[in-house]
């Protein structure tokens, strides 16, 4: 999206005939740009409007002082800002935005502007932004903390944000609702039971598992193991299993958490995490019985509807086990403790270490409706174990019948084309039946050659509420970020048979086809070239600007930069800069700059193609180039002065002052001189910059570090003590550590250096 009232002046320029050249110089003044990484992780289609594109205060008129519109003196005097302007009217030149990123640099602080940059989009204000944001601040704590999420997370939508509006009860709630791992040799298998407990579907989320952490993780804290799931309609489970092969041996305190994004916008945010669970792999198994629930499942059959309930159990103790009991209990809202009787039993034979038992319990005559069960092995404790926590497995959903002649269909099934890459699904889903259906879910595939079947989950879902005979529900699902082409897509009513209907081969609608062409034709904006060259004290700078796009490219700035830490964000204004009028599709542009009378030290430059955001290009993450690294010499200073900084920014330990001083000597003169020219800058920026030959191994820190963590064998306040210590063992020694290490035997690593 351009900035429209930038691109006016520029259009004025040109129309006046002022004799401008093609390319416009001239430097900035005003204060340093400021360095920093963004902040917040955007895995979506980059949507977000610019600043400029609405006029709010805090926006970018008028101009600071020293800005590049217009010159002091010039001949063009812009009129006073307005008061207040509204955006344009709906569907104006001005497209409104389904996906609104986070904003730019710094963690979201969720402030009604960002708020309201989401909603008045979204039409889900009736006022224009200036209400908007007058009546934010009086919105209810809950809807409020709500939105605040959503325009904060990885993927905020118009969906997630109209989930805000809605009845807290109507809301998903994603819990974790049991998690557990079992060890076959140096294999970790984990497996997550996630539930959602609310009365809304959840869209898209992951289940994330992690190896090992001191503490609970926290939203944005991603595992080392994750699945993601399109959704989960409310009151289902899904049963997450997560393998990690070749683990090392030690022990672990493991955990698991749902919606790790927080993408959704649950009803209780506070209860998506689960563990600690302790793992231990490697060595002997656990001293005598230990008796592990590994699996549960449950089958539905019958007119006379019964259930089949699976179990398999194992001794993973290093003793044989004693004959004992297996109970099942048909429907628990949280997992059985011990001592409690379940509604079912079975008996379990005595099991010889590592030896697994499958059993079954059958209840019949179930009365219809949904269940959550659970099993445990040895309930009343029977069995001494060394581990008594891991006896139990669930919830399992089981959902028997409804009310009898149900009948659920799609009585429409279209799609609409909105914004280009979004495509928006309308269902219309109807109970021709005699009887009320029950909550469901509906699934939509984006592309497929042939109809889904049932069991098979969609690419999105929507929850379906209870159904009266005769009532129907129309829900709107959205596609964002769609690549162009031509797609086959289907809808499915239950495809998990959830509702018991009196004709099962009528859930299925499709196919219709969706042709998404993609962007508009744009312009592509990129520095093709970029070279820096040292003479005395300057730096000669040579830049290629070309236009890879489709159509022109107008009014935009190409900046210089000549000595950042990092890659200038967007808006940042450089050293020098020049302005270009207009550069036609496949067309380039060379550029010369220099830079005088610089002091001796390591210059990183980079250099930035349309710095305002000013062209709507295909392409907005390929504007910028660099570094070039360059140095302006000064005397060269002895070996001392660069081991005390290359001390200092951690390339040596401070007991390492001679290995320092013998990889000083052998530096060949070049890296000599920029590593002096750093000392001169006094920066560890600029002693990376110089892309030194890399130090010889650091054998002690490592080993010393390793002992820390992850064997957890020496404190960390006593790591310089051991380094010391290290670095006067003799060469058999240390090879004997580090042969150790390498096989992660913790003990042995001790044993060889101590």
């Amino acid at each position: 999206m351009s900035r429209v009232l930038g691109l006016t002046f520029v259009l004025a320029l040109v129309a006046a005939g002022c004799g401008r050249s093609p390319a416009l110089s001239g430097s900035d003044g005003g204060p340093p740009a400021v360095d920093g990484p963004r902040s917040e992780r955007w895995v979506g289609p980059d949507l977000r409007p610019r600043p400029g594109d609405f006029w709010v205060p805090g926006d970018w008129w008028p101009p600071p002082p020293g800005d590049w519109w217009p010159p002091p003196g010039d001949w063009w005097q812009p009129p006073p800002p307005p008061d207040f302007a509204p955006p344009p009217p709906p569907h104006d030149f001005w497209p409104k935005p389904d996906v609104l990123p986070p904003p730019g640099d710094g963690p979201c602080a969720g402030s009604c502007a960002q708020i309201c940059n989401l909603l008045v989009p979204c039409g889900l204000t009736s006022g224009g932004y200036g209400k908007c944001q007058n009546d934010c601040a009086s919105l209810p704590p809950d809807q409020l903390a709500c939105l605040k999420k959503v325009v904060c997370s990885s993927q905020p939508s118009c969906p997630l944000a109209k989930g805000c509006f809605g009845t807290p009860g109507l809301q998903p709630d994603l819990v974790v609702s049991s998690f557990n791992a079992a060890v076959t040799g140096s294999t970790v298998t984990y497996t997550v039971v996630t539930c959602n407990k609310g009365q809304g579907a959840a869209g898209n989320f992951y289940v994330d598992v992690y190896y090992n952490r001191t503490s609970a993780p926290g939203v944005g804290d991603f595992g080392e193991l994750y699945q993601d799931y399109p959704g989960l309609a409310a009151g289902a489970c899904l049963t997450t299993t997560l393998t990690r092969p070749s683990t090392p041996s030690g022990s672990y305190a493991s955990w698991a958490q749902v919606d790790a994004d927080g993408v959704v916008a649950e009803s209780v945010e506070s209860n998506n995490v689960s563990g600690p669970i302790k793992v231990v792999v490697g060595g002997p198994p656990p001293l005598g019985v230990d008796l592990v629930l590994t699996s549960l499942k449950a089958t539905v059959s019958g007119t006379i509807a019964s259930v089949t309930y699976q179990m398999q159990i194992c001794n993973q103790g290093s003793a044989a086990s004693p004959a004992t009991e297996a109970h099942v209990f048909y429907h628990l809202s949280g997992a059985p403790p011990a001592g409690q009787k379940g509604d079912a039993t079975t008996t379990v034979p005595a099991l010889q270490p590592g030896a697994c038992t499958n059993r079954s319990v059958v209840r019949n005559g179930v009365p219809a409706g949904s269940y959550s069960s659970w099993a445990r092995v040895d309930p009343l404790n029977t069995v001494p174990e060394s581990n008594e926590t891991n006896n139990t497995f669930g919830p399992v959903l089981v959902t028997v019948g409804t009310a009898p002649g149900a009948d659920l269909t799609i009585k429409s099934f279209t799609s609409q084309i909105q914004s280009q890459t979004t495509v928006r699904y309308q269902v219309q889903v109807c109970n021709s039946g005699t009887g009320a259906s029950g909550a469901t879910a509906l699934h939509v595939y984006y592309n497929r050659g042939s109809a889904p079947t049932a069991g098979q989950s969609g690419e999105q879902l929507a929850a379906v509420p209870n159904l009266a005979p005769g009532a129907c529900t129309t829900q709107n699902l959205y596609r964002y970020g769609t690549p162009s082409g031509t797609y086959t897509s289907w809808a499915q009513v239950d495809p998990q048979n959830q509702v018991s209907e009196t004709n099962e081969a009528n859930n299925v609608a499709g196919p219709i086809t969706v042709v998404v062409s993609g962007p508009a034709q744009q312009a592509n904006l990129a520095i093709t070239q970029f070279t820096a060259t040292v003479s005395g004290t300057t730096i000669s700078y040579t830049l290629s600007v070309c236009n890879s796009g489709t159509v022109s490219a107008s009014g935009f700035r190409v900046d210089l930069y000549y000595n950042r830490t990092g890659a200038p964000p967007v808006g940042t204004l450089g050293d020098a800069y020049d302005l270009i009028l207009s550069l036609a599709a496949g067309a380039c542009l060379a550029l010369n700059r220099s830079a005088t009378n610089l002091k001796a030290g390591v210059y990183s430059s980079w250099a930035q193609v349309d710095t305002l955001n000013v062209v709507s290009e295909s392409n907005e993450q390929n504007n910028v180039a660099g570094p070039r690294v360059s140095v302006i010499a000064g005397p060269v200073v002895d070996c001392g002065a660069i081991c005390a900084l290359a001390t200092s920014c951690g390339v040596f330990t401070p007991t390492q002052l001679q290995q320092c001083l013998s990889w000083c000597a052998s530096l060949p003169t070049a890296s000599r001189q920029c590593a002096s020219a750093a000392v001169q800058s006094g920066g560890c920026t600029a002693l990376k910059a110089c892309n030194l030959p890399p130090p010889p191994p650091q054998v002690c820190p490592d080993l010393c570090s390793y002992l820390i963590s992850p064997c957890n064998l020496l404190p960390s306040g006593q790591y310089w003590t051991c380094v010391g210590a290290c670095e006067n063992l003799t060469p058999d020694k240390l090879q004997c550590a580090q042969d150790a290490k390498a096989k992660g035997q913790c003990m042995q690593v001790v044993s060889c250096l101590f």
